[in-house]
Formats: structure tokens, sequence, C-alpha cells
């Protein structure tokens, strides 16, 4: 008796590819959310897959690491119109392609340019023959970030307006060695009704004398200013909408024009401020005479060697009566200079001084008598105090992480909050609340 065989089963169905079947807007927002790296990998998912990948507008492209200079302009090649933003470290053995990116992007309407040129051999500005026809042409630039080179003058045929989408501009360590280039620096900023973020860090403008130039940004948020030689630039007005300023412009310490850069971001509710240079023998906060209403951050440079230094913390917080955060970055290089006690400390740090500060924060202290104090009194008379966190610096010590830990356990405390007081070495943490 033969037995019956079972039909064989019938074949499973074709897979189906639940992406490709999502709204394609969908879809090409999913991708450009996504590393360039994964989504140039998606065309190894299928055929349809093998160039969707090159139609998704909008797309970030970011380099970080080690790419051949014939995998970006691959990719660069390939990319559909606009392409949303291309961020790149330029080494050395990129540099001479960077123009051909830069008219390829501009073909491509890229909307965000952020370009970073090694410097690691010591070069004084990357010079790029091309690229400052090529920069110029990305006219619809909403975002542009430049570190470390030279932007020659736009070519005179281009008609250069400016970048009117600018949101977002930030320059650091960029040379414009061409007369006129405060004038064009002007220029883009003004030209930019929509400005919000923009960040200028030792960009020296033209050859030879300082040539006066504005910023000028109403709608500007966040503003970071460092100048370490006199260039020309100068806040020309008040920034009503300003939220955020990060100041450091050491080469107009003490002048009536370090003030008026001071009064323009009155409004602020977070200031950064720094001095750098350590030979300055004032207290650059001292002729502050307003009141900074809404600032509730703040963080600030001293040197605990030099009683001018110190000073400028409290002219700060007499100038800011509603601060609730201050973070305090001690000069790594300070050594013991003036005669700095307790008694000193005590008459200008008042408990009113001090009544609405919740989180302090004191990084790359070395143990000296003065900051020590400093800790001292503030737990003393900081009523409303939350948080105090204290960093040591590894070098040139003059008191153990250890010793100052002792000591802090000794100090009372006018706070029933404090639920925080760390002291941090090196790779140690101590909690100094547990030896209350």
């Amino acid at each position: 008796m033969s037995s019956s065989s079972s039909p064989p089963p019938p074949p499973p169905p074709p897979a189906t590819d639940i992406l490709l079947s999502l709204a394609l807007e969908v879809l090409d927002d999913i991708l450009a959310r996504l590393p360039v790296k994964e989504v140039v990998r998606t065309c190894c998912l299928s055929r349809a897959w093998a160039s969707r990948w090159e139609s998704v507008p909008g797309l970030a492209v970011r380099f970080d690491g080690w790419y051949s200079a014939a995998v970006v302009s691959s990719v660069l090649g390939r990319c559909t119109a606009p392409v949303g933003g291309f961020t790149i470290d330029v080494r050395p053995r990129l540099r001479p392609r960077a123009a051909y990116w830069l008219r390829t992007l501009a073909d491509k309407r890229v909307r965000s340019l952020a370009l970073a040129f090694d410097h690691s051999h010591g070069d004084d500005g990357v010079v790029l023959p091309g690229v400052g026809r090529a920069l110029y042409a990305c006219d619809e630039l909403s975002g542009l970030d430049l570190h470390y080179c030279e932007v020659p003058r736009p070519p005179p045929r281009q008609g250069f307006a400016g970048f009117p989408r600018l949101t977002r501009l930030a320059l650091s360590r960029v040379a414009l060695p061409f007369a006129g280039a405060g004038a064009l620096l002007e220029r883009v900023i003004a030209a930019a009704p929509n400005l919000t973020d923009l960040s200028l860090k030792n960009v020296f403008a033209g050859i030879g004398e300082v040539e006066p130039w504005a910023i000028r940004a109403p709608k500007l948020r966040l503003l970071t200013l460092w100048m370490v030689i006199d260039n020309g630039g100068r806040v020309a007005e008040e920034l009503p909408l300003l939220e955020e300023a990060d100041v450091s412009v050491d080469c107009l310490l003490g002048s009536e024009e370090f003030l008026d850069t001071i009064w323009r971001v009155l409004g602020v509710k977070t200031l950064k401020l720094y001095v750098r240079d350590r030979e300055f023998n004032e207290n650059p906060t001292e002729g502050i005479t307003w009141k900074f209403r809404n600032l509730r951050i703040s963080t600030l440079s001293a040197n605990f060697g030099k009683i001018s230094s110190i000073m400028s913390i409290f002219s700060l917080l007499r100038c800011a009566p509603q601060i609730e955060q201050l973070h305090i970055e001690v000069d790594r290089k300070e050594t013991l200079g003036d005669e700095i006690d307790e008694e000193i400390l005590d008459a200008e740090m008042s408990d009113d001084l001090v009544k609405t500060l919740k989180c302090v924060s004191m990084t790359h202290i070395k143990g000296f008598p003065s900051e020590m104090c400093f800790v001292k009194l503030l737990l003393s008379k900081a009523a409303s105090l939350e948080s105090l966190e204290v960093r040591f610096f590894w070098e040139n010590l003059h008191m153990s992480c250890e010793e100052a830990c002792a000591d802090f356990a000794t100090y009372e405390r006018a706070s029933s909050t404090l639920a925080k007081f760390e002291v941090e070495s090196l790779m140690e943490t101590f909690d100094i609340l547990s030896l209350f």
C-alpha cells in the first residue's frame, strides 16, 4: 500500500520592504537624520535602495575621522540639491580639494557649512586657492562655521551681497587680510536679518591700521566675542533679545570701550566673562554701575593670587541681584602674590551679596589660603546655597586635596538646603557633606 504524499507548502510571499512603503516625505525625513555613513550604507539593502539615498533633500553630510578626498567628492557629487549641511575637518592632504567641494556645494544650494582646517603642522592659517570665490557663491547658507583659515576678498565681479539667510555665523582664528575686511564683516552681519547666533573668536580683519566696524544684529540671542588684539569690531547697539554672552576682550580692559561692550549685553540671562591677561592688575568690572536684572548664571575667570582679580567677583555679584549660579574658573598658572587674608574677603562678602546663590563651582584651585577663605566665607553666608563643587588642579598644589577636605569639613554653613558639596582631584571625588 503506497502512502499518499502531502503537497509541498506554497512558497512564502515576497518580503515587504516596510520602509519603502512609507510616504516619501516620511522616509526622506528618517534618512536625513542618520549619519551620512549609515545613509550611504543603505545602498546595500536591495536593488531598490541602490541609489535611494542620493535623492534625499536636505541631507547633512558630516565626515569625522579619516576619509579620502575621493570618497568625499563621490558622496557630494551624488547628493541631490539642496544639501542640508557639510561638516568636515580638512586635513592637509584634503586641502587641494576644498575649493572644488565648495563649488559643488554652491551648485547644490548648501544650507550649512562647518569647515575646520587642521593646523597641527604649525601653519599660521590655511590659505586655499579659489576657496574665496567658491565660499562667497554659497549664498543660501543659514549656518557658517570656519576655523583656522584665511578668507580672501570677494571677487569684484561676483557682486557679493552677504548671506541673507544666515541664522548662525561662527568664525574662530579666521583672518581676512585685506583692506575693507571690517566693512565686509559688518555688511555680512547686518545683511542677515534673522541672525541669532554670532561667535567671533580671535577674528583678524584688515591689514595695517585697525579699521573700525560694527556689530548690528537686533535678533541676536547668543553672542561670543573674543579678542586677543583689537580688531576694530564693536557692539554698536543694545541687543534686546540677547540671552547668552561670552566675552573675553583683554585688549579693551580698563577702557570705556570695554564698559560699552558690557553695557550692550546687560539684558542677558547667562554671562561668561573671561580675563586671560594675567598681568592685568585692575578690577575689570569695577566701573560697572548698572544692574544685570535678568542675569541668573555667570562664569568668570579669577586669579586668587591677586586681590584685584578677586574683587572682580564681588563687583559682579553687586551688579547681579538675581544671580543663582556662579562658576569661577581659576587661572591655572596663578601663584601666591598679594597678601590676602580672611579679614579682607570678609569685608567684601556680605550675607546680602550672596543671598541668591544656589549653585557655585570653582575649578583649578590649588588650596591657596585665599581660595580656602573664599569657600569658608561662602559657606557661612550663602543661606540659599544648594550645591558647591570644588575641583583641584593637579599641578603646583599649595595644599593637598585630602588636607583641604579635612578643613572644609570644619567650616560652618548657613544653608539648610545644601544638598551637594563635592571636591574633585584627578580621578577622586570626595563628598564633604558626609564629613560634616
